[in-house]
């Protein structure tokens, strides 16, 4: 089991708890009430907005024992401070604050960003290896630019500008900008998942640099959820760009289509439906991306000396793609365009571009799929369709027809009671996982970033494919 409360957490509700009882028997509570009111504000401050209704529930009280001098209050104070606690404790447990593990890796782990907008409207989160003996404080998991950034992007999103807060609390293990280790390092490429930002999958960032890896997270300008840059502007998702990935009504039927298939058959017919449509702004979006990634690389492999130039410290004969999502199809777009990329990830992404029907992929790919009955669920609620528990031995999984005319190595695993977000630092804030015995979400997040590994090490060293198998483990179930 995970943690769901952080050591802060724990402190302010065992704090608030006893400042109750003591302000119930009327024992200095309305002064600990107090101290407890301004340590919890200045906690919300920092983005632990779930702390609000504790702390309105300790205000009540403290005011309620002031003003109410009869006898009985005590008993009756006690009874309903336990009852508003758990209240209050609850949108701390259903919103927890991610706990990253460690890198196992030798090297320390670095990170500089990049202003790209003038060349290609992007932002670059570079992680490196450093030397294992830097020191230095480790970075917010956001800063507070970066907080106001997604916090636009959410009111665009449809959703409370605060809900994402409390991701300024995470802790990293990621050094700003120390000197990088020498040597030169395989360099990956990773774009995030639609509406969402470069530091999604830091957990997985930080595992590979630790191991040797250089990886640019490319946040995407109008595309990603929220950027902020180093002369304090902001750059959050558009509305067009939210459109853009949610598609029109005839967009979104087709993809229920696709995923609510009854047979092979049924999503083949979905699918070609899809590719008659004009091009949806998911596909556009893909290419989009692939070309801008490109560009990315074709500045940080840019002759030594040049502004941004990493190439005294990349290997330019070993680069991969990585993706979650949307960023998954990115990755899969830029093996089939990109001859510079020698493996590909897609964790958890449906490939859009059906007009590449047809084509050969000879780039080495893992794919993950998050577990099909969560995606079929979800895609019934908005389809506003009856759910039919999907069967994988009729249906098949979603981006057969484009991994079927590989002729690379492909490997396929399914997770076991994962849902999509779970490809992300969000696992490592789940207390359980869904499936036949308690999984950890902490062991199963490792276990997908520890295979993610050995897979492009693997790939890009030129080592047997199939060593993959000996990392394997629940939740992660082999498909092919």
């Amino acid at each position: 089991m995970g943690r769901a409360l952080t050591r802060i957490d724990i402190f302010v509700v065992a704090s608030a708890l006893a400042a109750l009882a003591l302000t119930a028997l009327n024992i200095a509570g309305q002064l600990i009430a107090a101290l407890i009111l301004v340590l919890g504000a200045l906690y919300v401050r920092r983005g632990r907005w779930q702390m609000v209704p504790l702390l309105i529930v300790v205000a009540i009280m403290g005011v309620a024992s002031w003003v109410w001098k009869e006898d009985g209050f005590a008993v009756w104070a006690l009874v309903a401070s336990l009852l508003a606690i758990g209240i209050g404790v609850l949108p701390l447990w259903l919103s927890p604050v991610p706990r990253l593990p460690s890198p196992s890796g030798k090297y320390a782990v670095g990170l500089r960003i990049m202003d790209l907008r003038e060349t290609c409207q992007a932002q670059v989160y570079l992680w490196y290896p450093a030397d294992s003996g830097q020191k230095g404080p480790f970075r917010p998991y956001h800063t507070m630019n970066e907080a106001n950034a997604i916090a636009k992007g959410m009111k665009t999103l449809g959703a409370p500008g605060f809900f994402n807060r409390h991701l300024q609390l995470v802790r990293t293990h990621t050094l700003i900008d120390p000197p990088m280790a020498s040597g030169r390092f395989p360099m990956i490429v990773f774009n995030h998942g639609g509406g969402l930002y470069p530091m999604q999958s830091t957990a997985l960032m930080e595992e590979l640099a630790s191991h040797g890896f250089l990886i640019a997270s490319i946040g995407h300008a109008g595309g990603s959820l929220g950027l902020a840059f180093e002369d304090g502007s902001h750059s959050a998702i558009t509305p067009s760009g939210y459109e853009a990935i949610r598609g029109d009504e005839a967009f979104q039927e087709a993809c229920a289509d696709i995923i609510l298939a009854a047979d092979r058959s049924a999503r083949d017919a979905a699918r070609e439906r899809l590719s008659i449509l004009p091009e949806t702004g998911l596909s556009r979006t893909v290419k989009t991306w692939a070309q801008t990634s490109q560009k990315v690389l074709d500045i940080l492999l840019a002759e030594d000396g040049a502004k941004h130039s990493v190439l005294d410290h990349a290997d330019p004969a070993k680069i991969a793609a990585v993706g979650m999502s949307l960023g998954g199809a990115t990755a899969l777009r830029l093996c089939l365009e990109d001859p510079r990329i020698k493996a590909g990830i897609v964790l958890d992404g449906i490939y859009w571009c059906f007009d590449d029907q047809g084509r050969c992929l000879d780039t080495p790919l893992l794919q993950f799929y998050s577990d099909p009955s969560k995606g079929a669920k979800q895609a019934s609620k908005m389809a506003q369709r009856d759910f039919i528990e999907p069967d994988l031995d009729k249906t098949g999984f979603v981006n057969d027809w484009i991994v079927e005319n590989a002729s690379a190595p492909v490997l396929q695993f399914l997770g076991i009671g994962l849902d999509h977000m779970d490809f992300t630092d969000r696992i490592f804030g789940k207390t359980s996982l869904e499936g036949s015995q308690p999984l950890s979400p902490a062991k199963a997040g490792a276990a997908i970033n520890r295979l993610c590994r050995v897979f492009l090490r693997a790939t890009l060293d030129g080592i047997a494919i199939n060593e993959v198998d000996e990392v394997t483990e629940p939740p992660l179930q082999k498909i092919s």
